[in-house]
């Protein structure tokens, strides 16, 4: 599970879907040309159903730990970033059994900052510190984070740990570890109806561009679609080809691509959880709240 901490991976995902291929045409052809133009534009699709949810981990979570544990610790108290940390682990504990399986198998290793050995830290904080990018304060922030995460790994180990399937020859807090980590850096936020945090499979496997689009939330009062997109859309997130706020009409050999910058990270924020700064941000950077916040 923890090998290769010291590979660093792209902003956003280090498993791109691939370029576009040429397709044959079908019989279904004439039936695409009728559907809704706004549809087409849509690129990927990932309704609720699909998407590692609090809801969804609850419902199992509170089916394998006791009601005895779950009083004296409730989940209630936890927030949607450890409540998902927590199914994970549980699901990757299961392997083959998981529904997930084909998702967790497709993770990548954690690249969190804070995970990488102290000797690899010192290499990067080195060679942005070279590219022009502030380091200062850097090593000791590092370390508070990963004494932050440390500390909800063990809590987590503490309380709910004997309720994780035993993995031979893997602790249990290493599971958390693991888990923690592909929250922390592929988690993606939603409307708090559905949980405020999700993993959104097929979505987080895109690969980061800042000039691209960013993911967007369908809505029930969005449902005015027809034909593919007629069931219900409450919740799911959709991925369009843009660029430079543009559509980007996708041609053999090109890549889908997806803006995954939360504006307000720092570099730092960024080295933390992903394990990279993007290129964009090794420019001089400031955070300025609204004016009108």
């Amino acid at each position: 599970y923890f090998k290769d901490w010291d590979t660093v991976a792209p902003s956003g995902a280090m498993r791109g879907l691939g370029m576009v291929k040429p397709v044959a045409k079908d019989d279904d052809e004439d039936d695409l040309k009728n559907e809704n133009s706004n549809d087409k534009d849509v690129m990927i699709r990932i309704p609720l159903s699909m998407q590692i949810t609090r809801a969804t981990a609850l419902i199992t979570l509170t089916n394998v730990i006791p009601q005895q544990t779950l009083q004296k610790y409730p989940l209630s108290d936890l927030d949607d970033a450890i409540i998902l940390t927590l199914f994970l682990a549980h699901e990757r504990a299961r392997g083959p059994a998981s529904k997930w399986s084909a998702y967790i198998d497709s993770l990548p290793p954690p690249s969190c900052g804070y995970l990488r050995s102290r000797e690899s830290i010192s290499v990067a904080v080195t060679a942005l510190n070279d590219a022009g990018v502030d380091v200062y304060g850097w090593f000791n922030e590092i370390n508070r984070a990963r004494d932050a995460a440390d500390r909800i790994v063990l809590n987590l180990a503490k309380n709910y740990g004997h309720y994780i399937p035993p993995v031979p020859k893997v602790r249990v807090s290493f599971l958390f570890q693991w888990a923690f980590c592909h929250i922390s850096s592929r988690a993606i936020v939603g409307d708090e109806k559905y949980g405020r945090l999700r993993l959104v499979p097929i979505l987080d496997m895109v690969n980061h561009d800042s000039a691209a689009g960013s993911f967007h939330e369908l809505k029930g009062g969005d449902n005015n679609s027809t034909g593919a997109w007629a069931e219900s859309i409450d919740g799911s997130f959709v991925l369009k080809s843009t660029y430079h706020g543009n559509k980007r009409i996708l041609t053999q050999g090109q890549e889908l691509l997806a803006n995954y910058n939360i504006n307000a990270y720092s570099p730092l924020d960024a080295f933390i959880h992903l394990g990279c700064v993007p290129y964009e941000k090794l420019q001089p950077w400031m955070h300025f709240e609204p004016a009108l916040s």
